[in-house]
C-alpha cells in the first residue's frame, strides 16, 4: 500500500500541494478544496514575531516567555512551548516550500511510545516550491537557521559539569 500512495503523495508535494499532517502549521490554515494553505491573519503575525526575535539573537526560552507575558496563544489556547517555537524556526513551510519525505517510522525498532523515528537519506527528501504565501523570506529563514546553531554550540559548551556532557549519548534514549 506504502509503494502505490507514494507516487501520487510526491507528485503532489511537487504540484505544491501540502499533503497534510494532523494540523496544518501554525500561522496557516488548510483550504481543503483548494488543497492549498492559506495565511491565517492572527497567527501569521506572531510567527514572523518569533522569527525576527530569532534573528535578534533572542534564546528559544526567552521567545516562549515573551509569548507568554504578553498573552499570545497556540490553537488550542495554550501558551506556546520551546518545542513549538524550535518547530517553527526549523520548518521551511514559512518560505513557501514543501518538504516531504524527511523522516519515517522504522518498524523494525520499537520503543516505549512506538516507533523508532529516523531520517531519511537527502536523496528520499523531497522539497518543492508551495502553492500557499510565504510568511518569510529564504534570507530570515537562514539567518534563524545561523542563529539557532550557534545558541546551540554555546549551549554545548555550556552542557553539565561532566566531560563528556554533550559529547556522547546513550544509544537506546539518547
Amino acid at each position: 500500500l506504502a509503494e502505490r500512495v507514494m507516487p501520487g503523495m510526491i507528485k503532489g508535494v511537487q504540484l505544491g500541494n501540502w499533503q497534510g499532517a494532523r494540523y496544518s502549521p501554525f500561522g496557516y490554515n488548510y483550504n481543503k478544496l483548494e488543497k492549498v494553505l492559506e495565511v491565517n491573519e492572527k497567527q501569521a503575525p506572531i510567527v514572523k514575531m518569533i522569527f525576527e526575535m530569532a534573528i535578534a539573537d533572542k534564546p528559544v526560552r526567552y521567545i516562549r516567555e515573551y509569548l507568554t507575558k504578553k498573552g499570545y496563544r497556540n490553537r488550542n489556547g495554550n501558551y506556546f512551548t520551546a518545542k513549538l517555537i524550535r518547530d517553527i524556526l526549523r520548518n521551511r513551510i514559512y518560505t513557501g516550500k514543501l518538504v516531504w519525505n524527511r523522516c519515517h517510522y522504522d518498524k523494525t525498532q520499537r520503543t516505549p511510545k512506538g516507533y523508532r523515528y529516523i531520517k531519511n537519506d537527502p536523496s528520499k527528501i523531497v522539497i518543492s516550491q508551495g502553492r500557499h504565501q510565504p510568511l518569510i523570506s529564504d534570507d530570515v529563514f537562514e539567518q534563524a537557521q545561523k542563529a539557532l546553531a550557534k545558541r546551540r554550540i554555546e549551549h554545548k559548551k555550556r552542557a553539565g559539569d561532566y566531560p563528556l556532557s554533550a559529547v556522547m549519548f546513550c544509544a537506546k534514549c539518547n
